[in-house]
């Protein structure tokens, strides 16, 4: 299953997994709005798109049955309302793997500026951090977290 298949990260993931033989033989995609994915990938016969939001524990558990690999690469606004939609959407996905597949990977795209590789950042990076995305780095932190402390297996990218 991937979460955030029509933006940048979660696109090339899977264009990635289709052109990959064998790896996967069906990719569940919940997506908010189909048309956002090229014509190409809407009428690929492995891809199944579901339509729905990952905000939503039922859409969540959906793309999340059956699947031995979830990836989640979901980005909101710098700040405002919608800013918490990654943890929002990590608590559904997990609660959806952890009553399914205990035993599925999840794989998260972060971003640069959480958790400890903040100290990694250049200043500009650091201040624009701190001063622009705060809030959506604290999202995305806190995501991190719930994947660390909820999940059996998980990596953090």
């Amino acid at each position: 299953a991937i979460f955030g298949a029509t933006g940048g990260c979660g696109l090339f993931t899977l264009q990635k997994i289709l052109a990959q033989e064998g790896l996967a033989t069906e990719v569940r995609c919940l997506v908010r709005d189909p048309s956002k994915l090229p014509r190409d990938l809407q009428e690929n016969p492995r891809v199944k798109l579901l339509k729905g939001s990952a905000t939503e524990g039922a859409d969540v558990a959906a793309a999340v049955s059956d699947s031995d690999v979830v990836i989640v690469s979901l980005g909101g606004p710098p700040k405002g309302p919608g800013v918490d939609i990654c943890s929002v959407a990590q608590g559904h996905i997990n609660a959806a793997v952890n009553s399914g597949n205990p035993d599925a990977h999840a794989i998260v795209i972060s971003s640069i500026g959480v958790g400890d590789h903040f100290q990694h950042c250049s200043l500009f990076a650091r201040l624009f951090a701190k001063y622009v995305i705060y809030e959506a780095l604290a999202d995305k932190d806190k995501q991190e977290r719930m994947c660390r402390e909820q999940l059996k297996n998980w990596t953090i990218v």
